[in-house]
C-alpha cells in the first residue's frame, strides 16, 4: 500500500513538472443575435471586425509587457498584446487605422466601449430588459454550440425572445491534464473577469443582469462580481488586489449569480462577496446565488481528478452538498439578503458527469433554470 502511495506521489509529481496546457487562439465570429466576445489569457479583447491571428506566429514568445498592470513577463506567449508588439507590427497598423487608435492600451478601450454601445443598444430594443452573460469552463471545443443550445433552453423556460445575450470566450486551456489546467486557467480567470468588470460599468444600470456559468467559469464571473482573497501566492493576491480595487464592481439594479458545476471553493469564495471596490456599492443589487451540483461530477472531486482539485483551488462547490450547505450559511452572516438556491442533479445519474451538454440532459437542469429565472 504504501509503495503505490508513493508511485502515485511520483506521478503525479511528473505531471506537474512535465505537463503544459495548451493556450487558445481565438478566430471571433461575429453574430447579430448576440454579441460575442473573445479574450485571451490577460483578459485582452480580440478586435470584432473579422480579425484572425496567425496561429504559427500566435504562440511565439516575446516579452509581455501591460501598463495597466506594471510589470513584464520575459519570454511570455499566446496572448494579444505580445503578438502585435514583437511578430505583427503591420497588422498592428492596419487595426489601428480601422479603429482609429495609437496604441494597444487605446485600442482594448476602443474595443470595450463598442462591446457596451452594442449591449446598451440592444438592451433599448428590448422589452424584457434583460441581459444574461454566459461565461463557459474549461475548453471543449463544443462551446459555441452548448451556448446555442443553453440560449434555446432559456427562451423556452422563459417564454421571451427579446433577452440580450453575451457569449463570453475566454482562455481556458485546451488540455486533458488537470495538473496544469486548474492552476493555469484559474489565473486566466481572474483577468477574464476583470475585463468582465469593466464591460459591465459601462451598461445600463436599469436592467436584470444574469452571470450564468459553467465549472471554472464561475471563477470569471465571481471575480467580476467582488475581489477574492483565494491565492496561496501572497505576492500574487496583492498584485491582484491592487488592480481589483481600482475597478468599479457591477451596478445594475437586479443581479443573479447562476453557477452550474462551479469549479470553486464556496465558502473561501463568498467569504468576501462583501469585498467590493467602490465604498458606495453595497451590493444590495446582488440578490440570488443558484449553484448546480452533483457527488458523481469527476472532475471537480472524484478519483484522480479530486487530488488536482483539492490542491488548485479546492474546487469543492461542484461536487460536494456539505460544501454548499456551508456556503449557504456562509452567505447568510455576510449577506444575508442574498437568495441562495441549490439545485442538486446526484440523482439524476450515477455515471461521471461534468460537461456543460451531460447537465442539460439531466432532470434536475430544469429546477436549476427555475432557480436561476423564476420569480421568487
Amino acid at each position: 500500500m504504501r509503495m503505490r502511495f508513493l508511485l502515485l506521489l511520483t506521478f503525479l509529481g511528473f505531471l506537474s513538472q512535465n505537463a503544459s496546457a495548451e493556450h487558445i487562439l481565438y478566430h471571433p465570429k461575429p453574430s447579430k443575435k448576440v454579441v460575442r466576445m473573445y479574450m485571451d489569457r490577460y483578459g485582452q479583447l480580440y478586435p470584432n471586425n473579422g480579425f484572425k491571428a496567425d496561429a504559427n506566429i500566435f504562440y511565439m514568445k516575446g516579452d509581455f509587457c501591460h501598463s495597466e498592470y506594471g510589470k513584464c513577463r520575459h519570454g511570455d506567449a499566446a496572448n494579444l498584446s505580445t503578438y502585435f508588439k514583437y511578430h505583427d507590427e503591420e497588422g498592428f497598423d492596419e487595426l489601428a487605422k480601422a479603429y482609429k487608435v495609437n496604441s494597444f492600451e487605446s485600442l482594448q478601450k476602443k474595443l470595450l466601449k463598442e462591446y457596451a454601445k452594442t449591449i446598451n443598444a440592444k438592451l433599448r430594443e428590448s422589452k424584457s430588459k434583460k441581459l444574461v452573460v454566459m461565461i463557459h469552463g474549461f475548453d471543449n471545443g463544443y462551446t459555441y454550440w452548448e451556448y446555442i443550445r443553453l440560449r434555446e433552453k432559456i427562451n423556452e423556460y422563459t417564454g421571451e425572445d427579446d433577452i440580450t445575450y453575451v457569449e463570453l470566450y475566454w482562455d481556458a486551456l485546451r488540455d486533458q491534464n488537470p495538473a496544469t489546467a486548474f492552476a493555469n486557467a484559474e489565473i486566466n480567470s481572474v483577468f477574464a473577469g476583470y475585463t468582465l468588470r469593466k464591460l459591465l460599468a459601462n451598461v445600463d444600470e436599469n436592467i436584470s443582469l444574469t452571470l450564468l456559468t459553467h465549472s471554472i467559469g464561475a471563477s470569471v464571473a465571481t471575480q467580476a462580481l467582488f475581489n477574492v482573497d483565494k491565492w496561496r501566492d501572497r505576492y500574487f493576491q496583492y498584485f491582484l488586489d491592487d488592480i481589483g480595487f481600482g475597478l468599479p464592481t457591477p451596478r445594475q439594479q437586479n443581479i443573479t449569480l447562476a453557477m452550474l458545476a462551479p469549479s470553486i471553493p464556496g465558502v473561501q469564495t463568498f467569504n468576501d462577496i462583501n469585498n467590493t471596490s467602490i465604498d458606495e456599492n453595497d451590493n444590495e443589487n446582488y440578490k440570488r446565488v443558484v449553484v448546480g451540483y452533483s457527488e458523481h461530477d469527476h472532475v471537480n472531486g472524484k478519483g484522480m481528478y479530486s487530488v488536482f482539485a483539492s490542491r488548485y483551488g479546492q474546487h469543492a462547490l461542484g461536487v460536494s452538498r456539505s460544501e454548499v450547505h456551508r456556503t449557504h450559511k456562509t452567505m447568510i452572516g455576510e449577506k444575508n439578503d442574498v437568495k441562495f438556491l441549490s439545485a442538486n442533479f446526484t440523482g439524476d445519474t450515477k455515471k461521471n458527469t461534468h460537461t456543460l451538454s451531460q447537465y442539460m440532459d439531466l432532470g434536475h437542469f430544469s429546477d436549476f433554470i427555475d432557480d436561476a429565472f423564476g420569480q421568487y
